[in-house]
């Protein structure tokens, strides 16, 4: 058994596992919640309820009789392989939801159960939820399913261009929807008496049968086209169903009532969201890439790895290991000159190449954290939001096209040679001492400094893009309308705000908060002459009739 078949077996253990699971909580929260305090809820559980309360009629019979037409209607539309999970989650919960039935026959409310009498003095309210959906995404644009000709100038011979007509887009009729199905496990709870308020969510979420454009070998009949300049153009993709993602990670969400009296009230609002992704499948196993540039001096370069076992965003490239100094020999960069950059040589084979890149980070926040305080005294109220992001990168290339250009304050300590002879003004001749920096390379990255081994797609660039920022401010004073002698009009507030005061980050771009691929999942982390989020400032009112 291939290492592949063994990852694939294993993945599909988990997916069962974690659905049975999933079922198994959700079936107890319905049996022991749900019915006894007349909850419904929606779907086909929640119609199950309704007969149970209007006709005693067990639960699991009207769930299991009214998910088998809806299984017989998805298996004649969609086939068998894709309801198997379905049909395997629906006897799961028939199974489950007659077992608890059995083991309680007279549920109550939880806090009533006499072994959750220790919790009484802390918790007011403990609420149990799980989760598990399946949902697509039919984001397959107009033609990509569709065979097209297009027409261009060609030349058959000599320098006369004539209208040719050619294949421009290949049809794939296996096309179908993403899937995407997501299994969640939380918990709300009501603390000292309804003071604090709690949730926590834990959540897997699988997304299959990825929408990803594939380039087409020429050979192929759809031809690609490169530039003069040598800059990659493949016009020519087909759409396929490729690719296997994993997101999972936690949700906490606090809201606290510290102060309440008369006249002053002081709430607190605390957020926490981590998310781990991982790319489970794509690609036969083999790489894909996003391409870059900073501008047209530059090559065009890799930038963004999509690979098995990797995260989403992943900034892929070379380790910076400063500066070739003046009589130093670098064994793997053997034609570098005093002045080049270096780069650590990680497969050990004795020569930089591209096999000694790696993942440099990732663009997509490990946490990130809120915090909201809300102070009211009287009819004046006040509200500050801070927001924290933590474990991004960032590849600053807008950095690099500044330096290369001398036009920052890093440009200062490029490296220059030393014991060249010079002569001044009054005819002494005398020899520079040089800058032997270890940092800025002589040339920098451009085409004409003709550095041969690595780019500028290395560590040196890909900052720590963590940040606090004080997102939102506002401070409101609300009349009654009765005071104004308008007894029409409830209350009146009035209100002036400001959004993105200031940032504290060690990122020496703009705004790590702004990537320029914008809300794209596989290319996060890019900042390339990105603007930085506006700094506003807003007043205005809020009638309530």
């Amino acid at each position: 058994m291939t290492a592949v078949n063994k990852k694939a077996i294993y993945r599909e253990l988990t997916d069962y596992v974690m659905i049975g699971i999933g079922m198994a909580f959700y079936s107890l929260g319905w049996v022991a919640f749900y019915l006894p305090n007349h909850i419904t809820s929606g779907g086909v559980a929640g119609l199950s309820s309704i007969i149970f309360w209007g006709t005693h009629t067990p639960v699991q019979f009207t769930y299991f009789g009214m998910n088998l037409i809806l299984l017989a209607i998805a298996l004649k539309v969609l086939g068998f392989k894709f309801c198997l999970k379905t049909i395997y989650g629906v006897t799961m919960m028939t199974m489950f939801v007659g077992l608890f039935r059995q083991l309680f026959p007279n549920p109550t409310i939880l806090r009533d159960e006499p072994f959750m009498a220790f919790a009484k003095p802390l918790f007011s309210k403990i609420k149990l939820r799980t989760s598990y959906g399946l949902s697509g995404n039919d984001g397959i644009r107009f033609g990509l399913s569709q065979y097209q000709y297009a027409v261009r100038d060609v030349h058959i011979s000599g320098n006369e261009a004539q209208k040719g007509m050619y294949p421009s887009n290949p049809y794939n009729h296996k096309l179908r929807w993403e899937t995407t199905r997501q299994w969640n496990i939380g918990a709300d709870m009501l603390l000292l008496d309804g003071r604090i308020e709690a949730s926590l969510d834990y959540y897997i979420k699988r997304t299959k049968d990825l929408l990803s454009p594939d380039a087409i070998h020429p050979s192929g009949g759809f031809p690609n086209y490169t530039n003069p300049d040598g800059r990659r153009f493949e016009y020519t993709a087909m759409m396929l169903n490729d690719g296997e993602i994993d997101n999972r990670g936690f949700e906490l969400s606090v809201k606290s009532t510290n102060i309440s009296t008369k006249n002053f009230v002081w709430t607190s609002m605390f957020n926490l969201s981590t998310n781990r992704s991982k790319v489970l499948k794509l690609n036969n196993g083999q790489a894909r890439f996003q391409y870059i540039r900073p501008h047209g001096s530059y090559e065009e370069k890799e930038y963004i790895i999509l690979k098995e076992n990797e995260p989403l965003s992943a900034i892929y490239g070379y380790v910076f290991e400063g500066i070739i100094q003046q009589g130093e020999h670098y064994k793997p960069q053997p034609n570098s000159v005093a002045g080049d950059p270096k780069f650590k040589d990680l497969n050990h084979d004795g020569i930089i190449d591209e096999r000694d890149r790696k993942v440099l980070g990732t663009g997509i926040p490990k946490t990130i954290l809120g915090l909201q305080n809300t102070l009211t005294y009287k009819n004046i109220d006040f509200s500050m939001f801070w927001e924290a992001s933590l474990g991004a990168k960032m590849l600053n290339l807008t950095r690099i096209y500044l330096e290369d250009n001398n036009r920052i304050r890093e440009s200062m300590d490029r490296w220059t040679q030393g014991g060249r002879n010079m002569t001044d003004a009054n005819g002494h001749t005398y020899a520079t001492a040089g800058n032997p920096s270890t940092s800025v390379p002589r040339k920098g990255y451009t085409r004409k400094a003709e550095v041969q081994y690595g780019s500028y797609i290395n560590s040196r660039f890909v900052e720590n893009a963590n940040y606090l920022k004080l997102r939102n401010v506002e401070l409101g004073y609300t009349l009654k309308g009765s005071s104004l002698k308008l007894n029409f009009i409830q209350t009146i507030r009035l209100f002036v705000g400001a959004q993105n005061l200031f940032t504290i980050t060690k990122y020496k771009g703009f705004d790590p908060d702004i990537s320029t691929n914008g809300s794209s999942a596989v290319a996060q982390g890019l900042d390339l002459n990105s603007y930085p989020a506006y700094r506003t400032f807003n007043f205005g009112g809020k009638i309530t009739f």
